[in-house]
């Protein structure tokens, strides 16, 4: 049977089955949906949680809305439910809500947000006290909907389920307070509840345990106003994957925040290089006022830290007076495989390979799609790995070529691999393919050549 890679005893200690959508979003449209229910979307979008179901852009145009909903429900891992004033009037809301509640019930998956409504008035659409009845827009509503004669077998459904989120602890949005503080609030809250953020990254294992490093040398090496952090490690061994997933994580606990990737192949890319003084100047009015959260990944020349990142140097002209970029707190990662451009003020890290079992785990997932290798395999799975040296480049370009194949062609691949001396094939896999000398380059694509013809003898 598969198992998702976030039920990984490394990576979620209990995670939920894997789902379509990360979030169900249900609101009213005519209350909320252009300002503070959009808003929350793209909030949301930005901690990680790219897969929300919100039904102006994830339903398919041209299908029957009412199956695509509850469908959309059924495949969501959360809810959120935003219940404002008019919510109760659409018959849709109502059996989103009662879809919700039969789905998700107790299991802690549903976040209701009150939006300018008072929750003892979506109680009150079981209540008959008259004062209360009449305070009530959603007691009103349903009122209105028990007239229509389709409405009639959903209203006891969609009253206890407004009734099940009125009685659960929700978040109250009240006339007086900042939406924009509110929705950040309620964002980082709902990212560290979930840890949803990194399961967008696929084929994740061994990372809770890798962040948590990671995230704790950062902690104490904010000594300073501003942490620089240099990791110089060879290629490889999900440097970046790491640093990805520690900016999905940690990003909403800064003002703003970028990853770049592939930096040396962006600036490769661009006929005229970096635009130096533009890009300095505009970084340097703008950002340093904010706590800034700043990724560089595969830098690989000082004149691209230059236009990037290049603060606290002293400035021309002055003994002390540093040339100051960003604010308080920020931290700026920079990952390179050249350890001459990471100066004294950068922390150095050295980011850890993968234990036996996640390597093994990445492997089986890549292979079979599954944490654990069919018992057939598992023996051939964990010599493989052990070739490889945990090293999750060499695992994914193995698993590529030998998932698909029977066994008898697994043996035969393996014994040529056993005879090919080690280091000619997992020492280049540990570099990239542009940083070697031509020479290593042709040996390189002689063992990429060599592989595949493995299979066909």
């Amino acid at each position: 049977m598969k198992t998702d890679p976030s039920s990984s005893s490394s990576s979620s200690s209990a995670s939920l089955p894997a789902k379509k959508f990360d979030v169900f979003l249900s609101f009213k449209g005519d209350d909320t949906r252009n300002n503070f229910t959009g808003h929350l979307s793209l909030a949301l979008r930005k901690i990680g949680l790219f897969n929300i179901f919100k039904d102006d852009y994830a339903l398919d145009k041209g299908k029957d809305i009412g199956p695509e909903l509850m469908k959309a429900i059924e495949d969501s891992q959360y809810a959120e439910v935003v219940l404002s004033e008019n919510y109760a009037t659409s018959s849709w809301c109502l059996k989103e809500v009662a879809k919700i509640v039969e789905c998700m019930g107790d299991s802690g998956r549903i976040r209701t947000i009150f939006y300018h409504v008072n929750p003892s008035h979506v109680r009150n659409v079981v209540s008959t006290d008259v004062k209360k009845q009449k305070e009530s827009s959603f007691w009103k509503a349903l009122e209105e909907h028990a007239k229509n004669r389709t409405h009639s077998n959903g209203l006891e459904r969609w009253r206890n389920a407004l009734v099940k989120l009125a009685n659960q602890s929700g978040h109250p949005v009240e006339d007086n307070m900042d939406e924009a503080i509110f929705i950040k609030e309620f964002v980082a809250k709902i990212s560290c509840e979930l840890d949803a953020s990194i399961r967008t990254i696929e084929g994740l294992f061994g990372i809770t345990s890798r962040l948590t490093k990671l995230d704790s040398y950062i902690l104490e090496s904010l000594n300073t106003n501003v942490c620089f952090i240099g990791i110089h490690e060879m290629g490889g061994i999900g440097n970046s994957t790491l640093a990805e997933a520690y900016h999905m994580k940690m990003s909403h606990k800064f003002d703003d925040s970028c990853f770049l990737a592939n930096v040396k192949e962006l600036c490769e890319k661009e006929a005229n290089g970096l635009h130096l003084r533009n890009g300095i100047n505009m970084i340097r009015s703008r950002l340093r006022a904010m706590k800034v959260l700043i990724i560089l990944d595969d830098v690989s020349n000082p004149k691209q830290l230059e236009a990037l990142v290049d603060s606290h140097k002293k400035k021309q002209g002055s003994e002390n007076e540093l040339d100051i970029w960003f604010g308080p707190g920020s931290v700026i990662i920079v990952i390179t495989r050249n350890a001459d451009l990471l100066t004294e003020k950068y922390e150095k890290y050295g980011a850890e390979c993968l234990d036996d079992n996640d390597a093994l785990q990445l492997f089986s997932w890549k292979a079979f799609r599954s944490i654990e290798p069919p018992e057939e395999f598992k023996d051939l799975s964990k010599e493989v790995v052990k070739y490889a040296r945990n090293l999750p480049l060499a695992l994914t370009l193995l698993s590529s070529l030998l998932g698909p194949k029977e066994k008898s062609l697994w043996d035969n691949a393996l014994c040529r691999l056993r005879n090919c001396p080690e280091n000619e094939i997992v020492g280049k896999l540990e570099i990239s393919f542009d940083d070697l000398d031509p020479e290593d380059q042709h040996i390189f694509l002689d063992i990429c050549m060599l592989l595949p013809r493995m299979f066909k003898n």
